[in-house]
């Protein structure tokens, strides 16, 4: 773990939801075809998802120590798995915990039509072959109907980054941090946008359950979307 601030003063912690049932389903799958595809699909952390959550809470504690870090809030996705995990999360704080703000902007990526479908049933839905659908779901310039591609995830968990930072961040001489509990595409989509990796590298970027991603910014830094900040943005903290 770097402990190196890089001058930096404000802090976006990044982090998925705790392991869900339809993720302990598509790992235990021998045949791809019996994965489900879940985007913004509901389904409830596991036990170990739940355990997950709460050893995420632990070592925030420990980063918030070791850096000195306030943590300003707690904002989340409105999907159940990531309030559930910001709250396991947040009852693990040494402080008062935050108060839980949901924000609509950090939701999965929307797979449309192909929502809650095996891989089977949307190769049968749209004809096309396994590896295209594969694709599709993660695909920067196309998406499923009535769905999203992953350049609209990014510009949405932009720009909910830029607010919450307007929101919570005061200034001050203090380090301040906020804690965004969401789900894979959003912190890789964050990873696009914050931290310097290509389309190709993001799709390909690992998001283990209930890990963090953080983020450093300088102080009052007003950032517009079309400016992308780079890749030495990024602080990575490991597990």
């Amino acid at each position: 773990m770097s402990h190196q601030h890089n001058g930096f003063r404000e802090f976006v912690i990044v982090t998925r939801h705790g392991q869900t049932e339809l993720n302990r389903h598509n790992k235990s799958v021998e045949d791809k075809r019996h994965e489900v595809l879940t985007g913004r699909t509901h389904t409830p952390l596991t036990e170990k998802g739940r355990t997950q959550a709460l050893e995420a809470g632990e070592r925030l504690q420990t980063l918030l120590d070791a850096f000195g870090w306030r943590l300003k809030g707690i904002v989340s996705s409105p999907s159940p798995r990531a309030v559930d995990t910001a709250m396991l999360i947040g009852s693990r704080l040494r402080n008062s915990m935050p108060d839980v703000h949901t924000d609509r902007r950090f939701h999965e990526r929307s797979l449309g039509v192909l929502e809650n479908m095996t891989i089977g049933e949307a190769i049968q839905r749209t004809g096309l072959p396994q590896e295209e659908i594969l694709r599709l779901r993660q695909d920067f310039d196309r998406a499923p109907e009535g769905g999203e591609n992953y350049t609209q995830v990014t510009n949405r968990v932009s720009s909910g980054v830029f607010d919450l930072r307007r929101e919570f961040f005061q200034g001050g001489s203090d380090l301040q941090a906020v804690l965004v509990t969401g789900h894979k595409g959003v912190v890789r989509c964050a990873k696009h946008a914050f931290g310097g990796l290509s389309r190709e590298e993001v799709v390909k970027f690992d998001v283990p359950n209930a890990d963090f991603v953080v983020f450093g910014f300088h102080l009052r830094e007003e950032v517009l979307p079309e400016d992308v900040p780079t890749h030495d943005r990024t602080i990575h903290f490991d597990r």
